[in-house]
């Protein structure tokens, strides 16, 4: 758990999630993409006062090398989250973006 929100997938029953992903290789070492991610929570099963959780996530990425051994990935992610914990009018927008280094020896 992370602030109250458990880390990764949403876990649990009744859950419905859909994904489309493209990348495109221009190089063995390059490779840039982007994904789209539904998730609905709460399909079946809810208590009464609980509200159905929806979340819509975009990625992209960039793998590009920097030097004969040294490649870097850079990555952004955005979530939109309605109903969340399924509590009806609670939203959350989450961002994250991250850079890597990874040396190839």
């Amino acid at each position: 758990m992370y602030t109250g929100m458990p880390i990764g997938h949403a876990e649990g029953g009744a859950t419905l999630d859909f994904l489309f992903s493209y990348s495109h290789w221009f190089s063995a070492r390059q490779r840039a993409g982007a994904d789209y991610i539904f998730t609905s929570r709460g399909n079946t099963g809810r208590l009464e006062g609980q509200a159905l959780e929806q979340k819509h996530a975009l990625r992209a990425f960039w793998n590009l090398p920097l030097a004969d051994h040294l490649d870097m990935k850079l990555s952004y992610g955005w979530e939109h989250v309605n109903n969340l914990n399924l509590e009806d009018g609670v939203s959350r927008t989450n961002n994250l973006a991250a850079a890597e280094l990874q040396y190839r020896y």
